[in-house]
């Protein structure tokens, strides 16, 4: 936070100040961002011109789903994407020119085990013999064998059912599984269609998402305007942080979204720019799991360390953005 202080200082104005400069023929960037509450420091830092006080010219152009925006840069519509590292894992094994620029958010309870009361799971225990929808080769299969690990449970007891995110929530109020493995905005959909019975497993912690920067080597414009992203970025999160109900009310207007829905999940993400061993240990443990389950055949795991922008994206600013 002093980091954003000190760039909100130099700046010489506070955010969202009429005293604005546009960037002069700076070139256009475009960045594939998710249209999810996860986006949010993209959406502040557009609200509040900040990439305009970084002299950047940036086009946030939307995608529904981080593999879209995923695709849209392997496509080289866009210069730079958002996805979760999930997605970036995946793609990593076949595009090694991919380069994880920064994370943005985190969470540690997005993706919930959910069931509905009176079903027959009263704990993770009670699992065994059950059926649990997934989305497969996703975060949330990822999630279902993290958890049935860290509870001494067989995986093989468990039947796995797969299903698009979009089914989820119907497969189990029409009881063809048991429970979900879910994320965000569905468990709120869910939890919204039958109050009172939705009954959320132990899990939080189990898996910590992060929503990232990512882009293409060798298609970075200029070691400036990465800085600049990661510095708007960066000031976005602050107000963020600072200006909740603000920021929440900016948010569900640019995503469509109730005040309430984007409220339901709030409280569970951490904005921060963050690209440390945390992420790098995230990644390795996702990519041996998808080699384990055979989601991805005759390959190694990928180099990650080399792939975080050769590890100098946060040494281009003056301080490391991640908070200790």
């Amino acid at each position: 936070m002093l980091t954003a202080l000190l760039w909100w200082l130099v700046d010489g104005r506070a955010i969202g100040s009429d005293s604005l400069r546009e960037p002069s023929n700076a070139p256009i960037i475009r960045i594939a961002v998710s249209q999810t509450p996860l986006s949010s420091p993209f959406f502040i830092a557009q609200s509040k011109r900040l990439f305009s006080q970084q002299d950047l010219a940036v086009v946030l152009v939307p995608c529904f789903g981080g593999h879209k925006c995923m695709e849209m840069l392997l496509n080289h519509e866009v210069d730079f994407a958002t996805a979760s590292e999930t997605v970036f894992m995946f793609n990593s094994f076949t595009q090694p020119e991919l380069r994880l620029i920064s994370s943005f958010v985190e969470s540690d309870n997005d993706v919930k085990l959910l069931t509905l009361k009176g079903g027959g799971i009263v704990n993770l225990t009670s699992l065994e013999g059950q059926k649990v929808g997934v989305v497969k080769a996703s975060a949330s299969e990822f999630f279902l064998d993290s958890l049935l690990i860290l509870n001494g449970i067989d995986s093989s007891s468990v039947e796995r059912v797969y299903y698009k995110p979009t089914q989820l929530v119907e497969a189990l109020l029409l009881t063809e599984v048991d429970a979900i493995a879910v994320w965000e905005p569905y468990g709120y959909e869910l939890t919204n269609t039958v109050p009172e019975q939705v009954e959320q497993l132990p899990s939080r912690g189990v898996y910590n998402l992060s929503f990232n920067l990512i882009g293409l080597a060798g298609k970075h414009r200029k070691p400036e305007a990465i800085s600049g992203i990661l510095a708007a970025l960066e000031q976005a999160n602050l107000y963020l942080i600072t200006h909740p109900k603000q920021s929440q009310t900016l948010v569900s207007e640019t995503l469509g979204i109730s005040f309430r829905q984007l409220n339901w999940s709030w409280q569970d993400y951490l904005f921060r720019l963050s690209l440390g061993n945390s992420l790098l240990s995230n990644l390795h443990t996702q990519a041996r799991w998808a080699l384990d389950r055979q989601l991805i055949t005759g390959a190694e795991v990928p180099n990650f360390r080399a792939m975080f922008l050769d590890g100098k994206s946060l040494a281009l600013l003056d301080e490391p953005l991640e908070h200790k």
